[in-house]
């Protein structure tokens, strides 16, 4: 991969686990003695325990917030002389709109930490009027940022030169000075410059460290927020009668659903809120599911069925070891439909919801709701046919691959009881945003149970292709681009190409990005 590939490695021993940064934070309550100006002082537990999260899971997103500093296409490395203070604003101020920018994209795992410190923080200092300046910003700005101008090898970009070096201590300066709204000096020889900077941004950057540690979902503290008119969902559906176009059915952050054939628009359903999620479930039905946390059943007729998600309690014995928030009130992250041998050993239709919790749900037209445990929340679902009966992955943000298997609990003996399961199957070394099926071309005779394709997108860009659980090729985000100079953003979704043809060796995969569309070839051979 090399120096300039986009992975972002896991390791759970990284992740603190939620009693250790209870722990610690409350440590440093107590031994700043009062005085709130030194919270998450450099020398703390806190701090290094902080540190060591934001540099682990927040690579991908301060390498994007660096880019225009330390990328390829900066000339940072180039610096001949002073540094001018045009040039240290230039770059102060690209971290500054890339920090919000990319605000969605920052590790949720960080911003819960900081919501979590915040809120002990406030506790302890109920009137300080610069919390969030004090703690998100001293750790975002302070503890992880400036050190990173100053040693930019900290996330894997060249280190600096005699000559760079003093702009990225300015940078840092010039970022120190905007994060309190404090004015340089008059020793400054450009100060005016370096002030009308600071005055114009201190404001931008003080709305930032409001929204960092807003999880609002998360935590539960109001419903979800939409946005008017904004296409969220679009699903595909194979024409049921030859002659027909096929069905386009769009939903929007308003709660709107239009089905589509072709261009002309059949019918146009309101539904409670944002469309989240839209999965065709193969016989005429598709299953939508809303912000709000309802599952639809939809023809392109008519609403047939409507049932909110039943709210679980939390276990706390399941998944603890990890810090990954789980949302307070369940909403649709994702949905898949698939066909599995129940308890009496015969093919059945299910619905499997991921909720943002640390389970899925499995339903049958939202009858009754069971219940599947995970270890963490899960972000991606997919169905794959394989023989008569469907394999189902399900993927978060820890870079593992599950998938579902049937069992009976024999506890007791007297009363056993069918059960789903999800049993680790894969692994990645990044987060998984999205899983798709693979259609390879396999003899019918010589099918086997764990003979498919599917390919994995990571939230940096990667891009991984099995074959069952053997990982075939991985590229990264900059294998993407011919031009060598050409930096990413994150992606935003994946797509496969000739995806419906399985007697093709070649296939593609598209990776869309908020700015361009990424192409790439896909291999299909017996040896995949």
């Amino acid at each position: 991969m090399g120096k300039w590939g986009l992975q972002r490695r896991r390791s759970h021993n990284e992740l603190p686990r939620l009693h250790e940064l209870e722990r610690a934070v409350q440590a440093e309550i107590k031994d700043i003695r009062g005085r709130e100006e030194l919270f998450l002082r450099s020398t703390s537990e806190l701090t290094s325990l902080m540190k060591k999260l934001g540099r682990a899971q927040g690579r991908a997103y301060f390498r994007y917030v660096l880019r225009d500093v330390f990328g390829e296409k900066s000339r940072l490395y180039e610096a001949r002389g002073p540094p001018s203070t045009k040039q240290v604003c230039a770059y102060a101020k690209s971290v500054i709109q890339r920090l919000a920018k990319a605000i969605h994209f920052a590790p949720l795992v960080l911003r819960a930490g900081c919501h979590y410190m915040l809120a002990e923080f406030r506790k302890a200092f109920p009137g300080c009027k610069h919390d969030a300046r004090i703690v998100v910003g001293s750790l975002l700005f302070l503890r992880i940022l400036c050190p990173a101008l100053i040693k930019p090898e900290m996330f894997d970009f060249p280190e600096h030169t005699a000559q760079s070096l003093p702009l990225g201590v300015q940078i840092a300066k010039i970022l120190q000075h905007t994060l309190s709204g404090t004015p340089v000096g008059d020793s400054d020889p450009a100060f005016n410059d370096s002030n009308a900077f600071i005055y114009a941004f201190q404001p931008y950057v003080a709305n930032f460290l409001v929204r960092f540690p807003q999880i609002r979902a998360a935590f539960g503290n109001e419903e979800p927020q939409q946005m008017p008119e904004a296409v969220t969902s679009v699903c595909g559906v194979e024409a049921d009668e030859q002659g027909k176009g096929k069905l386009l059915l769009v939903g929007s952050a308003g709660g709107e659903l239009v089905v589509l054939r072709e261009k002309l628009e059949l019918r146009r359903f309101q539904l409670e809120g944002a469309v989240e999620h839209i999965c065709f479930d193969r016989d005429g039905e598709c299953i939508v599911g809303d912000v709000l946390g309802n599952l639809y059943g939809v023809t392109q007729h008519e609403i047939l069925w409507k049932r909110r998600l039943p709210i679980i309690a939390p276990r706390d014995d399941i998944g603890e070891e990890y810090f990954y928030p789980s949302v307070a009130k369940p909403t649709v992250q994702a949905i898949a439909h698939a066909k599995l041998l129940d308890v009496e050993k015969t093919l059945s239709k299910y619905v499997l919801v991921a909720t943002g919790q640390k389970h899925l749900l499995v339903t049958h037209r939202g009858k009754d709701f069971g219940v599947i445990p995970t270890r963490t929340p899960i972000s991606t679902l997919a169905s794959i046919p394989v023989g008569d009966e469907d394999v189902v992955l399900a993927a978060g943000e820890e870079g593992v691959i599950y998938r579902l298997v049937s069992y009976r609990d024999t506890i007791p003996k007297d009363m056993s009881d069918f059960r789903f399961a999800l049993e680790m199957w894969a692994h990645v070394t990044f987060s998984v945003a999205k899983i798709l099926p693979v259609k390879i071309q396999v003899s019918t005779s010589e099918t086997k149970q764990f003979d498919f394709a599917w390919i994995c997108l990571g939230v940096d860009g990667e891009v991984a292709l099995f074959r069952g659980q053997e990982r075939v090729k991985q590229w990264s985000a900059a294998s993407f681009s011919s031009a060598r100079n050409v930096e990413l953003d994150f992606p935003v979704d994946l797509a496969l190409l000739n995806g419906g043809d399985a007697n093709t060796t070649q296939q593609s995969g598209a990776i869309v990005f908020p700015e361009r569309i990424r192409i790439f070839s896909i291999e299909l051979t017996e040896q995949l």
